[in-house]
């Protein structure tokens, strides 16, 4: 039960800047594709900030993922660098998703679903 209200504030917290997800991430109105046009700085902005808002809402409930994304992401600029790159290619990958959906689910198969029990 906890599982599943953290998993839908933090759905709603990674996308509160963004446009709302049609079924599980489809998106409607704003995709990939689009998100792919912006500029780079504006890609790594929003990246980054989905991160930090999933590792916030993580303390909240699911400590072992908040340390897991801290260790995935970690202050370093090198690491953070390649995060987005992996990041980027997976929307590169999947277009037609809405781009923090997609963060999510690299987050998720990174560090475990937030409707799993803690590891």
């Amino acid at each position: 039960m906890i599982a599943q209200k953290l998993a839908l504030i933090v759905g709603g917290a990674v996308l509160v800047a963004a446009m709302p997800l049609g079924g599980c991430a489809r998106a409607e109105g704003f995709t990939g594709e689009e998100f792919l046009k912006w500029e780079r700085a504006s890609q790594d902005s929003l990246i980054q900030i989905s991160i930090t808002m999933t590792g916030i809402v993580a303390t909240q409930g699911r400590k072992d993922i908040s340390r897991c994304i801290d260790d995935w992401y970690s202050d370093n600029e090198n690491l953070q660098t390649q995060r987005h790159e992996e990041i980027l290619q997976t929307i590169r990958e999947n277009p037609e998703f809405h781009p923090q959906g997609v963060v999510l689910a690299v987050i998720q198969q990174q560090c475990g679903s937030f409707e799993e029990s803690p590891r």
